[in-house]
């Protein structure tokens, strides 16, 4: 969406050491319920049981078409202003700090177990509206997971400029982080 493209279809790949059709038909009957609420189709899954594969692995692919009338160029300008959204928690790009903490013996899982299968907030909606009502006063977006602020400078220095971060929020850690 940050991009001006329209997700219209979705399908998905799970790899597991031994076949769990059960927690394959609810993962999918979910996400067939996801892709309605965004309009769009869930098209086809394809599993594979491997010895290599650690406890259940899905792997998403979603396509969307191209908005003209949403596409934000990346041309940000010195004094834009920068908006965060707020994540509502763990995600795909931390998966692999996520698996070794839960290989972490000293760690307790029952303190951060809803954590871990919180879902991902889906942002469509919301970058939608905003391109609806205020395109003409956006100049760039941008996606940033893992390494934010490493991506936040490749901005500033595209614009000649310098990202100030004011902090005024209280937000913590997920408390996975916090052991």
């Amino acid at each position: 969406a940050v991009v001006g493209v329209k997700p219209y279809s979705m399908s998905a790949y799970f790899s597991m050491q031994q076949d769990d059709k059960e927690a394959v038909e609810r993962i999918v009957d979910e996400l067939v319920k996801q892709c309605k609420k965004f309009d769009m189709e869930y098209l086809a899954g394809e599993t594979a049981t491997k010895n290599t594969s650690n406890g259940l692995e899905v792997v998403l692919f979603v396509r969307g078409r191209e908005l003209k009338e949403n596409i934000a160029y990346y041309a940000p300008e010195v004094k834009d202003v920068l908006i965060g959204l707020a994540s509502n928690g763990l995600h795909s790009n931390g998966a692999s700090h996520i698996r070794a903490a839960l290989e972490d013996e000293s760690l307790s899982k029952d303190k951060f177990k809803d954590d871990l299968v919180k879902p991902t907030k889906i942002y469509l909606p919301c970058i939608l509206e905003l391109l609806k009502s205020y395109r003409k006063d956006i100049t760039a977006m941008h996606h940033i997971t893992g390494g934010a602020f490493t991506r936040l400078k490749s901005i500033a220095e595209y614009a000649n400029g310098t990202v100030i971060i004011d902090k005024a929020h209280d937000l913590k850690p997920q408390s996975l982080f916090l052991e």
